[in-house]
C-alpha cells in the first residue's frame, strides 16, 4: 500500500510538472519564455501578441497539436494552458485574452440633438464639435453607424457618407425624435444594454440633465431626479462595462436653454462631453491596441480639457520595477534571486543611518491610460500601504539621460514616471502596495453649476449631480475603495 501511495504521488507531481513546465512532451521552454515576454508584465494577451503566439503555432504545429482543433488552433485551450501557466507563477496572475477576439471594433456614434445643442454646429462656429464627431468616424478601426439621441434614440436613416458631408449635423437631423428635451435614462440604459463584445458607444452631449417639462422647475428637483436616474439605471452592468467621460469646449453660437426653460442667445465657448461606453477589456486596451489608438487620442484632439473614467474593477496592471542605482535612493537593500523581467522584491533592507529612512525608487510606466496626465502625476490620488508606513514623497516623468542606467533600462522597460518611495523605518520584512485611487476628479466640482441662467465658457449646469450618480453606482460594484491599479512590492530585512 505504501508502495502505490508513493507511484499515486509521483504522478500527481509529474502532471503539476508538465503544466507549470510547458506543453507536450519534454514540455516546451521556447513557448514558456514567450508566454513570460507576452503578458507576464501586463497581465494580457492583446492583439499583438495573439498575432506573435499564433504565428509561433503555426511555425511549430507539429509539436503543438494539443492546441489545434482540425485546422484552427483551439483558443479555449490555449487559454486554459496560459491560465494553469501563469497561475502557478510567483506571483500567480489572471491572464486577460480581450485580443484573442475576432473581428475590427464597431463604433456606434450617438449624436445628442436637442434644442441647446444646434449652437454647437453652424456656419458661425469654429467647427470643434463636428470635427470631434468627424475624428471619431473617421477613426473607427470597423463599421461605422449614427444614431440620434433626445426624448428617444433613433437610428440616422441617411448613412454615414451622408452624415459627414452635411454642412451642419443638427440640420441634417431635425425632426428625428423631440428636441425639447433629453431622455438620459433610456439613452444610458440603451448604451448599457447595447454595448457589447467588439463594439464601442460614443454620445456626443452637453451632459446637461432635463425632463419633458422643466417651466418653473426648482433646480434642485432636477438634481435629485439625475441621481435617481443614474441610480435606476447604472446596477449589475457597471461590473462588465466602463464609462469613459471626455471633457471638450468649443465655440457656440445659438440659442441656449436654461434649467427652467427659459431662452437667451449665446455666443462664445461652451463645454461639450463624449461619453465612450465599452466592456472592460475593449476599454483596457482602447488606447494601447494598435488598430484602436487614434481613436483613443482625445488630449491630442482640439478642444480637449479633462477626461474622467468610470470602472468598478482595477482595470490596468502596469509594468513596474524598483530602480538599484538613483540619485534618490537612501539606505541599503539588494534585488532578491530569480527576478528576470522585473526587480518588485528586496532582501536585506536597512534605513539609511545618517538620514534616517529608507528611501527607495519605482520606475513605472503609466502611458495607454485612459486617465488624464495631471490625474496621473497628482500625489493626492494614491494610497500608500506599509506595515511599518511610507510616504509618497515625489511622482515626476523620467528623464530617460539621467533617472536610468543602461543596466535598468533593461528592467524599466517603457516606463513613463518615477516614484520616490519613503520609510521612516523598516522593523519588519513586509509587502507595500501603491494603488491609484480612482475617484471623482476635482474639474467636476469646479466646473459644475447649479444655475445656468448665465451661461459661461467653462460650467455645465449640474454636472456634479450627474457625475456623482454614475460614480455611487460604480462604487457600489466594486470590492473596497475604488482604483484604478495596484502594485506590490516585497521586503525583506
Amino acid at each position: 500500500m505504501k508502495a502505490i501511495k508513493t507511484l499515486y504521488t509521483i504522478a500527481l507531481l509529474a502532471v503539476a510538472a508538465a503544466i507549470t513546465s510547458g506543453c507536450g512532451k519534454g514540455g516546451n521552454k521556447d513557448f514558456d519564455r514567450l508566454l513570460i515576454e507576452l503578458a507576464d508584465a501586463d497581465a494580457d494577451i492583446n492583439a499583438a501578441d495573439w498575432k506573435r503566439l499564433a504565428a509561433y503555432l503555426d511555425d511549430n504545429r507539429a509539436r503543438m497539436q494539443q492546441f489545434y482543433d482540425g485546422d484552427e488552433v483551439d483558443k479555449e485551450a490555449l487559454k486554459q494552458y496560459i491560465t494553469d501557466y501563469f497561475a502557478h507563477r510567483r506571483p500567480p496572475k489572471d491572464i486577460d485574452f480581450a485580443g484573442m477576439e475576432e473581428g475590427p471594433v464597431a463604433v456606434d456614434i450617438y449624436l445628442e440633438r436637442s434644442g441647446s445643442m444646434t449652437g454647437y454646429d453652424n456656419a458661425a462656429v469654429d467647427g470643434t464639435f463636428k470635427s470631434a464627431i468627424v475624428d471619431a468616424i473617421n477613426d473607427a478601426p470597423g463599421k461605422a453607424e449614427i444614431y440620434v439621441v433626445n426624448s428617444s434614440v433613433s437610428k440616422y436613416p441617411e448613412g454615414v457618407d451622408k452624415f459627414l458631408g452635411d454642412n451642419d449635423v443638427f440640420t441634417a437631423t431635425q425632426g428625428i425624435g423631440d428636441a425639447s428635451y433629453t431622455d438620459f435614462r433610456q439613452i444610458f440604459s440603451h448604451l448599457l444594454d447595447n454595448t457589447q463584445g467588439r463594439h464601442l458607444s460614443m454620445l456626443f452631449t452637453d451632459m446637461i440633465y432635463s425632463t419633458r417639462n422643466m417651466a418653473g422647475v426648482n433646480p434642485e428637483k432636477v438634481f435629485a431626479e439625475a441621481k435617481g436616474m443614474t441610480n435606476a439605471v447604472f446596477k449589475e452592468a457597471c461590473k462588465e462595462k466602463s464609462m469613459l467621460v471626455v471633457k471638450m469646449n468649443g465655440k457656440f453660437v445659438g440659442r441656449y436653454y436654461s434649467f427652467d426653460n427659459t431662452e437667451k442667445q449665446y455666443s462664445g465657448s461652451r463645454p461639450f462631453y463624449i461619453v465612450c461606453t465599452a466592456d472592460n477589456a475593449l476599454m483596457k486596451h482602447l488606447a494601447t491596441d494598435k488598430a484602436t489608438a487614434p481613436l483613443a487620442r482625445f488630449a491630442q484632439r482640439r478642444g480637449y480639457e479633462d477626461m474622467y473614467l468610470f470602472t468598478a474593477q482595477e482595470l490596468y496592471s502596469p509594468h513596474y520595477t524598483l530602480l538599484l542605482s538613483h540619485a534618490d535612493i537612501r539606505g541599503r537593500f539588494r534585488a532578491s534571486r530569480g527576478q528576470r523581467d522585473a526587480i518588485t522584491s528586496l532582501d536585506d533592507v536597512e534605513a539609511d543611518e545618517d538620514a534616517g529612512y529608507l528611501q527607495i525608487v519605482v520606475a513605472v510606466d503609466l502611458g495607454g491610460m485612459l486617465i488624464d496626465s495631471r490625474y496621473l502625476a497628482d500625489k493626492a490620488n494614491y494610497r500608500l500601504e506599509a506595515q511599518d508606513g511610507v510616504e509618497l514623497r515625489d511622482i515626476r516623468p523620467i528623464d530617460p539621460s539621467k533617472d536610468l542606467t543602461p543596466a535598468e533600462r533593461k528592467y524599466a522597460g517603457t516606463a513613463t514616471h518615477l516614484m520616490v518611495l519613503r520609510m521612516k523605518d523598516i522593523r519588519n520584512s513586509q509587502q507595500l502596495r501603491i494603488s491609484l485611487i480612482n475617484k471623482l476628479p476635482r474639474w467636476i466640482d469646479d466646473t459644475s453649476s447649479d444655475d445656468d441662467h448665465a451661461p459661461d465658457a467653462s460650467h455645465t449646469f449640474g454636472l456634479r449631480y450627474l457625475m456623482q450618480g454614475i460614480y455611487d453606482s460604480y462604487s457600489r460594484q466594486a470590492t473596497g475603495e475604488p482604483t484604478y491599479f495596484t502594485m506590490t512590492i516585497n521586503l525583506d530585512d
